[in-house]
């Protein structure tokens, strides 16, 4: 797999057509387009946006994910007839690329990030060439956010957000501060934050770190935020 980071040199390669990474991808597996029966998009991007709240005149200000002319140019790649693009929800893209190469025919499969499109934990079963989805939590109690801040409270982060620093180093640590996280009933909740209000869902990541960082400040003693407090 190429990360078009990679190959750019654009730390996450925010908005980039990934065409280096699809063309690297092609050549290391010495096949053509023309070899491909379909292509899958990561996210679900009708989906995210809806969630989000979006409206058209802010969904035409993004570049258009599915738009073969972006991802293929042909000044780059050459094709009889292009393979269909398929949007596939990014869990459960995360899902099928771990048990599709894990060698099992039956596992248990735990997806875990910041957020899909409107969930952030998904529990599943894979069997054989199916995958059923049981459970999905939602992005309130998101455990990538969550983590993503604490990082970020620490001061261990950048203007990228390399949390990476931070799992690192939880590796010698030990859990000796007050966290709202909780486990309860079979979910995960929040306790000790506010009610969120009703938002839109492009702003509500942003208005529950804000949560979180006031938590860690009342009573994550005696440690002082760091650096690093821009919340997205």
């Amino acid at each position: 797999m190429g990360e078009q980071e990679r190959f750019s040199r654009n730390k996450r390669a925010y908005h980039e057509a990934p065409v280096q990474a699809l063309h690297y991808c092609l050549d290391y597996a010495g096949i053509g387009l023309d070899d491909v029966a379909g292509i899958g998009l990561g996210t679900d991007y009708a989906i995210k946006n809806r969630w989000k709240g979006y409206t058209e005149d802010e969904v035409r200000r993004f570049p258009a994910h599915d738009d073969p002319d972006r991802l293929f140019p042909r000044g780059v790649f050459s094709y009889r007839k292009l393979p269909p693009i398929t949007a596939i929800r990014h869990h459960l893209a995360h899902a099928a690329s771990a048990f599709g190469l894990s060698g099992f025919d039956r596992a248990a499969i735990v997806v875990v990030d910041n957020q899909g499109e409107d969930d952030s934990t998904t529990l599943a079963v894979g069997e054989k060439d199916h995958i059923t989805l049981l459970k999905n939590y939602p992005v309130p109690v998101s455990l990538g956010l969550y983590y993503r801040t604490a990082a970020q409270f620490t001061g261990v982060v950048g203007k990228y957000k390399e949390v990476g620093k931070f799992m690192a180093l939880a590796s010698y640590g030990c859990s000796n501060q007050k966290v709202p996280l909780r486990f309860r009933d079979g979910d995960v909740v929040m306790e000790g934050l506010p009610d969120l209000p009703d938002l839109r869902g492009a702003e509500l990541p942003a208005y529950r770190s804000g949560q979180l960082f006031d938590y860690f400040r009342q009573n994550c003693f005696p440690y002082t935020p760091g650096l690093h407090e821009e919340i997205m």
